[in-house]
């Protein structure tokens, strides 16, 4: 079974391959020879004998007109004496001059002893020309001009069969070279013909059917996008036109045309290359899959969802059927095919600026849309963008504007909760330190008392560390909240950064000796200058090298750096971890959050984000950095321009 099946698949590709080269080859008998069709009729009746004829003859006339001679006339004069086949007479008959290369004395002599199947005879420069005693073809020989002295006989004959050697031989063996040239060409055809009848009757017999909608190769090749498979079939169209299979040759004193089996091949490739295609795109005609893999199709569907292309497409339309219809009634009204084409031209040419001019009215109208979206992402929420026509952008605008409003009401909605967070933690912080004060004086009060037992001692020391805590916890909770509303009262002046880090630090030595840390300061030498509340940015820097201490890898380096650009100061704070660092670096600076989940060291959770709130209120940057266990902070602030 499956031997029958693979001959089956094997005989269907060698059918199909036939049908698609007898096709080729029955396209060859359509490829010209570039002689403009001058071999296509007899060879008496051709354009190179008219064109023989009509050279000879003015060369005859020209040899007995003692009025006129040309400057090409001795090079032709030359070439006449040269022909065998043609027997001529010119006569003046007002001198009685006689040039011939015949024995008669007389064109009646010459006319009565001899028959030609060609009979050349004319008078003055005019002749006609008779083949087998048939009238055919009257002309004139190239003469600028002729005066009323002039009075020349002429008469000529060719006969049927050509012998010898001469300028009239070579031309009919050029043309007897393209005419077998030509049934070569048409045999091929015919073969090509035969082939294609028996192997479509074998495969309709067979029943085989060359296209399989299952085949992957065939699925890939329908995703192609029709365009593509369009230019590729033209492109491949215009290079098979410029293969020609007819070479021109020479050989001695004959040339002809023969066939270039080179060309003759790179044409049959050519054609069963684009006509295989075309099959295919005709299949996927019939599967009915055309328009999903054709960009214009996708366009089409496209505008069938959207009402702007679809709009567009209707303009494009209606102008070309307007513009086609002023060019028939133009073409009827004044049955002048040059005012018609003129009108087409002006109307294409108006109707393309027309058109141009609309598209840039609609890009103008996208520009306001995205300048407006451009304010609005700046923060000008309070910004309309002017809403024009009646269109998708339109629709767009307004929806733009409406959006842009329902953000105010957001952020202001989220502005009025954060006030009101910030204004309970400041009223709670408040309220709760007036009886945290009083317990502060209440357990400094008992440890004055020298007459406590020895256990009460201890609670009172043990409640004495917690309210302080709670105290520090209040405080922080009241900073975070004046920090988070922007309610802090700054007292901004010039200050030494440098000094101030220094300060800092210097604050901070002892605790960060307790943990073990190692901590490496870089300065420059310089002095550093900024605009800032020194008071409020000690506190920042207190609480980063805080931070520092609590969660660092005891043993440790940390690392402090200060440097600067031309228009900021940068201080960064880097230390390895203690604990891993599984949240997200947003989440640091928010209230009550810490690095360490199980809260096994103390801290209020507040310091990051009332640095943070402390920096931003100043006009700075604060930006939190990890890289696996290194934590990094960043306080970037402007630099004095006094």
């Amino acid at each position: 079974m499956d031997t029958k099946l693979k001959n089956n698949k094997g005989s269907k590709i060698i059918l199909f391959f036939i049908i698609i080269v007898s096709i080729a080859l029955m396209l060859l008998v359509f490829k010209t020879d570039n002689s403009g069709g001058q071999f296509d009729k007899p060879f008496y009746e051709n354009d190179s004998f008219q064109q023989y004829i009509s050279e000879k003859t003015e060369t005859m006339y020209d040899e007995i007109d003692n009025t006129y001679k040309c400057d090409e006339h001795n090079e032709r004069m030359s070439r006449l004496k040269g022909e065998k086949n043609i027997k001529f007479m010119t006569v003046n008959n007002r001198t009685n001059k006689i040039y011939t290369n015949t024995e008669y004395g007389s064109i009646s002599d010459f006319k009565d002893k001899e028959k030609g199947y060609v009979e050349i005879e004319g008078e003055n420069y005019n002749f006609g020309v008779k083949i087998n005693n048939e009238k055919f073809i009257k002309g004139s020989a190239d003469r600028s001009s002729i005066t009323e002295a002039t009075n020349i006989s002429m008469y000529a004959i060719i006969p049927e069969k050509l012998e010898g050697t001469d300028e009239l031989k070579s031309l009919y063996v050029a043309y007897d070279s393209a005419n077998n040239a030509r049934k070569y060409v048409v045999g091929i055809g015919i073969i090509g013909f035969i082939a294609f009848i028996v192997a479509t009757f074998i495969s309709k017999k067979r029943g085989y059917k060359f296209i399989n909608k299952e085949n992957e190769r065939y699925n890939q090749y329908s995703k192609i996008p029709v365009e593509l498979k369009l230019i590729i079939i033209i492109f491949l169209m215009i290079i098979d036109s410029s293969a020609n299979i007819y070479n021109y040759y020479s050989r001695d004193t004959f040339s002809g045309i023969r066939i270039e089996p080179t060309s003759l091949a790179i044409s049959v490739l050519l054609k069963v290359i684009y006509i295989t295609i075309i099959y295919l795109l005709i299949q996927n005609i019939k599967d009915r899959n055309i328009l999903k893999n054709s960009i214009i199709g996708k366009v089409f569907v496209a505008s069938r969802k959207i009402r702007l292309i679809r709009s567009m497409l209707l303009r494009i339309l209606v102008i070309i059927v307007i513009n086609i219809t002023i060019d028939i009634t133009v073409g009827v009204v004044t049955h002048n095919d040059g005012i018609m084409a003129n009108c087409m031209v002006i109307l294409g040419f108006t109707s393309l600026i027309g058109f141009i001019a609309y598209i840039l009215l609609k890009l103008s109208c996208l520009n306001e849309i995205m300048e407006g979206v451009n304010k609005r992402k700046a923060g000008d929420l309070n910004y309309k963008i002017e809403v024009k026509g009646n269109d998708e952008f339109t629709v767009l605008a307004e929806n733009i504007n409406d959006m842009g409003s329902g953000l105010e009401n957001s952020i202001e909605e989220r502005l009025k909760s954060e006030r009101m967070k910030s204004e309970l933690i400041t009223n709670v912080s408040h309220d709760l330190k007036t009886p945290l004060t009083s317990i502060l004086n209440y357990v400094d009060l008992l440890k004055k008392e020298d007459v406590m037992p020895e256990h009460l001692n201890d609670y009172i020391e043990i409640l004495d560390q917690k309210s302080k805590r709670l105290k520090v916890l209040i405080e922080d909770l009241f900073e975070a909240a004046k920090a988070t509303s922007g309610t802090v009262e700054l007292n901004i002046e010039k200050i030494q950064l440098n000094q101030l880090l220094t300060q800092s630090i210097a604050e901070m030595e002892g605790k960060v000796t307790e943990a073990n840390l190692d901590m490496k300061v870089n300065f420059p030498e310089n002095k550093i200058y900024i605009n800032a509340d020194g008071k409020k940015l000690f506190r920042v820097f207190e609480n980063l090298i805080s931070n520092i201490v609590k969660y660092s890898l005891k043993g440790t380096r940390v690392y402090i750096d200060l440097y600067t650009n031309e228009e900021y100061a940068y201080v960064t704070f880097k230390n390895i971890s203690a604990y891993e660092l599984s949240f997200e670096v947003g989440e640091i600076t928010e209230r009550f959050k810490r690095g360490d989940d199980s809260r096994s060291e103390e801290g209020s959770g507040l310091g990051l984000s009332i640095a943070k709130g402390l920096v931003e209120i100043q006009g700075g940057e604060f930006v939190i950095q990890t890289d696996g266990d290194l934590f990094k902070a960043i306080v970037k602030l402007g630099l004095s321009k006094d």
